[in-house]
């Protein structure tokens, strides 16, 4: 199997990628599709939010509990933005974009929170 046909696969299969990465990536991407949706650029808003979807699946792939859940809402969001993308309907697509952003970012908190809270917890549960 070619990787390259499947590039959220390849995301998924590369062991050098952590939580975290994926996550930063996620929120860049979302953050490049908000600038994207400004400008009405519907064909390179529609590619940035789905590489930010692939991070998104990939960061809530490696994580349990409450961030698993912000993450999988964010997916969710971020599905929504590419259909009404797709449908050029450009100011849900944002208003979804921008939901996705703020639950990224929330569970970028989160994490943060629980890292200097408990120097032990541990972002990555599930073994690749």
């Amino acid at each position: 199997m070619n990787n390259s046909q499947f590039p959220s696969l390849s995301l998924f299969i590369s062991t050098d990628v952590s939580f975290k990465d994926h996550l930063n990536s996620a929120i860049h991407e979302a953050i490049e599709a908000q600038l994207l949706s400004q400008q009405g650029k519907f064909i390179k808003l529609i590619r940035h939010l789905k590489t930010a979807l692939e991070h998104s699946l990939a960061a809530s792939y490696l994580v349990k509990g409450e961030s698993k859940t912000q993450l999988d809402s964010a997916s969710q969001s971020l599905k929504e933005a590419i259909n009404f993308a797709g449908l050029k309907y450009l100011e849900s697509a944002t208003i979804s974009a921008k939901v996705a952003l703020q639950e990224l970012e929330t569970t970028k908190i989160l994490n943060k929170l629980l890292c200097n809270f408990n120097p032990n917890y541990s972002v990555s549960f599930h073994k690749k």
